[in-house]
């Protein structure tokens, strides 16, 4: 399994790696990313790329994360799991590989926005190269996450289904294509 991180959210050019400096994986220069990804689909079973991205409180993903996800996808990511909006975005099926655009926080102080105090475990099995997916809730309380249960479970399970035309989740969290 091959994960590689990236970035598309840096408050400095100095926080870039380099080829002589250490630093974040920069998402700026896509090409280079879709690069690496295809380098790392020759020699690993499985690629999975974790991307800081997106607008801050914003359920629906930018353009350009759409864009960049399907992209990754098409260069050999298996599973893309985003991440920096503060609030959960939409789960989408691509060519029969997941993209969660944002899951939200995990662990954060509490926001004016309950929104961005709700979050959700993504469970992801392997089956030889077929992906199963699982969203399990959580509300942050106290900066810390506690399990959602009965009827708050069911509301974020809903909205989630709602917001994700690409997916479906059930009301057991599973993540399934869309008829």
């Amino acid at each position: 399994i091959a994960f590689l991180n990236y970035s598309r959210v840096l408050p400095s050019t100095s926080w870039m790696a380099g080829a002589n400096k250490p630093g974040l994986a920069s998402a700026y220069n896509p090409k280079g990313m879709y690069s690496k990804v295809r380098e790392a689909r020759k020699n690993a079973d499985m690629v999975i790329v974790f991307i800081h991205w997106g607008k801050e409180r914003m359920t629906v993903p930018e353009a350009y994360q759409t864009e960049m996800g399907h992209k990754l996808v098409d260069a050999g990511a298996d599973l893309v799991v985003g991440h920096h909006s503060h609030i959960m975005q939409p789960v989408e099926w691509y060519k029969g590989k997941l993209i969660a655009y944002s899951l939200g926080n995990f662990v954060f102080t509490k926001s004016k926005m309950d929104l961005c105090n709700q979050t959700a475990i993504l469970e992801v099995a392997l089956n030889g190269k077929r992906i199963q997916a699982n969203l399990v809730p959580a509300h942050i309380i106290n900066g810390r996450p506690r399990l959602m249960t009965g009827a708050e479970k069911a509301s974020f399970l809903n909205f989630i289904d709602r917001i994700s035309p690409k997916a479906t989740v059930k009301s057991d969290g599973t993540i399934v294509p869309s008829p």
